[in-house]
């Protein structure tokens, strides 16, 4: 049987840099044919980008999975001396979980709970949690300026969200994906950026993974995109 260790080999954190790091996770506890996996992202900003340095999905009942996938990456971090920001849990539909991660491990990275509904307030604007973090991150990427490793599950989980009517819907995949890795994503990116920066909650769309802004117009294929955000990524 795998291991957490032989899953998340540290050769990963080769690809950090010096600067902080934040932490998003969406957590499910239930691993049914059509239940939601849980996701971690561990992004960095740099030179200007966010980098996505670490996407994890993974499909568990046992939270002591979820546990050690935590106590591990942070651990990771540690050896390389890389310091986490924050860690933000969605607390929406598991919040007495969540609220048992906080306290077990608040002690080694700041905790902070969000749930969809929630008003959250940053640079004077007022929105549900949701829709906030969904616009912050969908403008990010719409931008070019995040980076996304060019994998098939990644580029599949956040294609199932879409916007519809100033707000966020999310489709269901055929093994119960619902957009876990870009909500894991939406709250790393919060991690690094809450209380700090320019609120950007433009109405657009996602999914341009990471190419830069004046490649944009030319890049018509999506096998294009994919391979100049791989690049991006290894960069």
């Amino acid at each position: 049987m795998i291991t957490v260790a032989d899953a998340i080999p540290d050769a990963w954190t080769s690809r950090l840099s010096g600067e902080q790091v934040g932490l998003g996770l969406d957590v499910a506890t239930t691993e049914n044919g059509t239940s939601n996996p849980s996701s971690l992202t561990v992004s960095q900003s740099h030179a200007g980008l966010w980098y996505a340095r670490l996407i994890l999905s993974w499909k568990t009942a046992d939270p002591e999975v979820t546990r050690a996938v935590l106590a591990l990456v942070l651990s990771q971090l540690n050896a390389v001396e890389v310091r986490p920001r924050r860690l933000c849990i969605d607390a929406s539909n598991e919040k007495f979980f969540a609220t048992q991660l906080r306290r077990e491990f608040s002690g080694r990275v700041p905790v902070e709970l969000v749930t969809g509904q929630q008003k959250l307030t940053h640079r004077g604007i007022e929105m549900d949690a949701k829709t906030l973090l969904g616009n912050l991150f969908s403008s990010l990427l719409e931008d070019g300026l995040g980076v996304l490793p060019a994998d098939d599950f990644v580029a599949y989980d956040y294609r199932l969200v879409k916007r519809e009517a100033g707000g966020f819907v999310t489709e269901t995949g055929k093994n119960g994906e619902h957009g876990d890795c870009f909500d894991s994503g939406k709250l790393s990116h919060w991690a690094l950026t809450s209380g700090s920066g320019v609120v950007r909650a433009d109405p657009l769309p996602v999914g341009t993974f990471g190419h830069d802004p004046a490649d944009r117009p030319g890049i018509k294929n999506k096998w294009l995109r994919r391979r100049v955000s791989q690049e991006r990524f290894l960069a």
